[in-house]
């Protein structure tokens, strides 16, 4: 926080762009402990060209990657137009719209995130990639990855795998 204003306003600031205003994606809130602490909170998932941040309170924020502003060097700090809290020199690159193909990855991404959430399990990037896997091998919509068809293939296709790791 960067100052308080007489009439209840608040001047925020951040580091750098990455830790700014969210946009272009969706929250997912599963309960925290299911939401592991990592080394990294903000990953990549390059197979899907989705972006995560991993909230240990429980907050998941799918979304589609920023593309890097024309001219940024090695200085990631931006100015910011206090007045609306928007960056002031945002490219448009940044705040292209979310063309069909990725919005559905971030939907299908935030799919594997429920439906992990369904089943009580950790969320990881291996397991949202390999959720989001097997919900693109059996055809699943990303509408219907939290259903209770889904959910039970995916927990028989665990147990499966846990019976072929005993042997």
């Amino acid at each position: 926080m960067q100052s308080l204003f007489s009439d209840g306003g608040v001047a925020l600031h951040t580091r750098s762009a990455r830790y700014g205003r969210l946009g272009r994606g969706q929250l997912v809130v599963v309960p925290p402990v299911l939401v592991p602490r990592q080394k990294h909170h903000c990953v990549a998932l390059p197979s899907y060209g989705v972006s995560l941040v991993l909230g240990c309170n429980g907050h998941v924020w799918v979304h589609a990657p920023a593309a890097p502003a024309a001219g940024a060097g090695g200085d990631e700090r931006m100015e910011e137009d206090t007045a609306e809290g928007v960056p002031a020199d945002e490219s448009a690159a940044q705040i292209a719209p979310v063309g069909p193909d990725l919005r559905v990855s971030i939907c299908r991404i935030a799919g594997a995130v429920r439906a992990l959430a369904v089943m009580m399990a950790s969320i990881t990037p291996t397991a949202l990639t390999e959720v989001a896997d097997a919900a693109l091998a059996w055809g699943v919509p990303p509408r219907d990855m939290s259903g209770p068809a889904f959910i039970d293939r995916l927990a028989q296709r665990h147990k499966e795998q846990l019976m072929d790791a005993d042997e």
